[in-house]
């Protein structure tokens, strides 16, 4: 406390508050502590009592008070924070004056005999407010635009259905027949490709996208399931991780011995689990036979692919970054604001994630989440190289994915043993830095994406020669389980060897965790093996889960991972991956108190995390991804011209209908006299092309 109570005052820069720092640091020199405690209560109260321990910060300020936030930074004391609520004799500008820096790390060293040369403190003002600079109102004004576009074309809409609908009963009150319905709908595709591309923003389209539960393929539905709880994996590790970041030291350590900490580190296989759909996916959908024979006449087109998948992350990738940057700042405030959440909203280095290079380099500093984007774009173009050997060799084009695999597997075993890396779940513990060469390099976490995109090579050859039942496996595996007791065995087989490997790269690490010392129960090399082979036994495992599905196998496994819930959150998880850490950022950051780290607390925090997720995430996939994926299609798509037609009767009906809507008023003599002149004029201009 006392060491709170002195870099208080002593860095009083007005006249108040200097003349009561010296009168303390005199009283302090000639009777010692007591005496120092008894001058300053009256203007000084500390709210935090330990390390990383907030105070009550409205309590503060309903005092009439002012609240400080401080950061120690340095050696030996690492990073230390407080709040504390003092008088406003002194002011957070008062406290924070470089020339008064040697003062107060002398003092310190005096009193409690803690060196701090190299130590840097820095004070923060949490009722300091962010202005609105350049940057947000840019950032506004495209999301306002979208929002614009997306309400635009349904209020259009519902206008000239309106109006049409008005003009048709007046016209049909007045006629015998209603023949003119054609015309209007004429008129009405017509006015549709004249605003096409506004139509694809139209929110009611989104919606209707968004909410259509139509299975492609029945086989497959059970990916939705798998890639809901990979991201749902996301969102609560992420949510334990911030929180022992903002939590209490003490109860941190504490909560590492618990099961619940198991439950945190197997969060970390939700990327993989990300990674292998995102390698099924490309090898299921761009190894159809159609698409193969185009690259292997026209190689160009991997130049297509390649852009096509840019245009469908850069959009709200970079809205995403935007909101980050400028508007995340302003979303909070409080006493850990500026401390914990501001710093995470800078972005210094966007230009390295949009090219997704950014973890080619250690000082990469803007929106650290997407590393999962670069190793996935990074992984899909040297893919590439294979789909173009695949179109001129099947057999070969397997065998380069194959290579791939083991040829990353090899380099993240080695790599493993170099960092002697732990397990998954202590190694950002206990390796520190040395993690982050592993973890975020796409040469090391590649092998479930080449698996997932060599299963989903072999699904495709399924799916286009199901008459050949001597094609692959799982035509065999298929053609077997048409027999019901073939059918339990499989299911036996997958799930049970599936789930038990699962398990076992989930729990298996429990001795390590509760271990006093790191290499107490396993030797080092030993857990730096299985840090080099877990990962790919979890996909394993996951892969012979999946398989009864593949085959056409329907069971409860399948019925749970393929419902409608799943099925809808899997079309907002990529909204919802790229938004979901700045409301982490947010929420970490706008606590008054510092909150326990507790399953209570911490269970509190993930359903509050995942109801913002999927609102925000929902938004995002109605006004922007959606529409844009649309419009997308409708710009890399190039309709066939249509034959030529020689002569065409004029649209008569339509002109003088239109005559007839401009003019409301229309007796029943003039309609009937002007449909008698079409009828005439139709029957003669079809005579004449008889003999044209």
């Amino acid at each position: 406390m006392i060491l709170i109570f002195l870099i208080s005052y002593v860095n009083g820069s007005n006249v108040t508050c200097t003349r009561l720092i010296n009168r303390m640091i005199l009283d302090y020199q000639i009777y010692g502590q007591e005496k120092l405690i008894q001058d300053m209560l009256p203007y000084m109260s500390l709210s935090g009592n330990g390390d990383s321990k907030w105070g009550y910060y409205d309590a503060c300020l309903r005092k009439n008070h002012s609240y400080t936030s401080m950061m120690i930074v340095g050696t030996p004391l690492q990073s230390i924070t407080y709040g504390f609520c003092h008088s406003k004799d002194c002011t957070t500008q008062d406290l924070d004056s470089t020339q008064n820096q040697k003062i107060i790390k002398d003092l310190i060293f005096i009193i409690f005999n803690v060196s701090l040369d190299n130590a840097q403190i820095v004070y923060f003002d949490p009722l300091e407010p962010n202005e609105y600079d350049f940057g947000f109102w840019i950032t506004c004004l495209p999301l306002l635009t979208f929002v614009g576009f997306s309400l635009a074309y349904p209020m259009m809409q519902y206008y000239e259905g309106f109006r049409k609908r008005h003009l048709l009963k007046q016209i049909n009150d007045s006629t015998e027949t209603d023949a003119d319905q054609e015309i209007f709908q004429q008129e009405q595709v017509k006015q549709k490709q004249e605003v096409g591309w506004l139509q694809e923003f139209s929110v009611l389209e989104s919606y209707k996208t968004l909410t259509d539960f139509k299975i492609p393929d029945p086989n497959l539905v059970i990916m939705d399931g798998i890639r809901t709880i990979a991201f749902l994996m996301v969102i609560g590790g992420h949510v334990y991780l911030m929180g022992a970041f903002v939590s209490y030291k003490q109860d941190v350590g504490l909560f590492l011995k618990t099961w619940s900490f198991i439950y945190l580190g197997d969060m970390l296989y939700s990327v993989d689990m990300f990674f292998w759909l995102g390698g099924f996916f490309i090898g299921f959908i761009l190894y159809e036979k159609s698409k193969v024979d185009l690259i292997h006449k026209k190689p160009e087109g991997l130049l297509m692919i390649i852009i096509h998948r840019l245009l469908r992350i850069w959009p709200c990738y970079v809205i995403t970054m935007m909101i980050n940057s400028y508007i995340g700042p302003h979303f909070g405030e409080g006493p850990r604001w500026q401390i914990m959440s501001l710093p995470q909203f800078v972005c210094k280095t966007p230009m390295r994630s949009l090219l997704f290079i950014d973890n080619f380099f250690d000082d990469s500093s803007c929106m650290g989440w997407g590393w999962y984007l670069t190793n996935d774009i990074q992984m899909f173009l040297v893919g590439l190289v294979s789909l173009y050997i695949y179109s001129f060799s099947k057999l070969y084009g397997k065998l380069s994915i194959a290579f791939l695999f083991l040829a990353t597997q090899v380099v993240g075993i080695v790599l493993s043993f170099e960092y002697e890396l732990t397990v998954p779940g202590l190694a950002i513990l206990v390796n520190g830095p040395d993690n982050n060469k592993y973890y975020v390099k796409a040469y090391c976490r590649a092998p479930p994406y080449y698996l997932g995109l060599l299963i989903g090579i072999l699904y495709r050859e399924y799916k286009q020669t199901r008459k050949d039942p001597t094609n692959s496996y799982l035509h065999q595996l298929h053609n077997a389980s048409k027999q019901k007791i073939n059918r339990y065995i499989i299911q036996a087989v997958c799930y049970i060897t599936g789930f038990g490997l699962i398990i076992a790269m989930s729990i298996g690490w429990r001795p390590v965790q509760t271990s006093v010392k790191i290499d107490d129960e396993w030797p080092r090399w030993f857990q730096s093996l299985w840090h080099g082979f877990c990962r790919t036994i979890f996909i394993i495992g996951l892969t012979l889960v999946i398989i009864p599905s593949m085959i056409g196998i329907k069971d409860l496994v399948v019925s749970f991972l393929g419902c409608r819930f799943f099925r809808f959150s899997a079309k907002i998880s990529f909204c919802g991956y790229l938004l979901h850490f700045i409301w982490l950022i947010v929420i970490g950051g706008i606590f008054y108190e510092t909150p326990e780290y507790n399953n209570q607390e911490l269970m509190h925090t993930f359903i509050g995390m995942t109801l913002i997720t999927y609102i925000s995430a929902i938004l995002m996939a109605l006004f922007i991804e959606i529409p844009l994926g649309k419009l997308e299609k409708r710009l890399l798509t190039f309709k066939k011209s249509k034959p030529v037609e020689h002569k065409k009767a004029p649209d008569v009906k339509a002109e003088l209908y239109f005559y007839c809507q401009q003019n409301t008023i229309i007796n029943l003599r003039a309609i009937i006299t002007l449909k008698v002149f079409i009828h005439s004029f139709e029957n003669f201009y079809d005579y004449s092309l008889k003999y044209d």
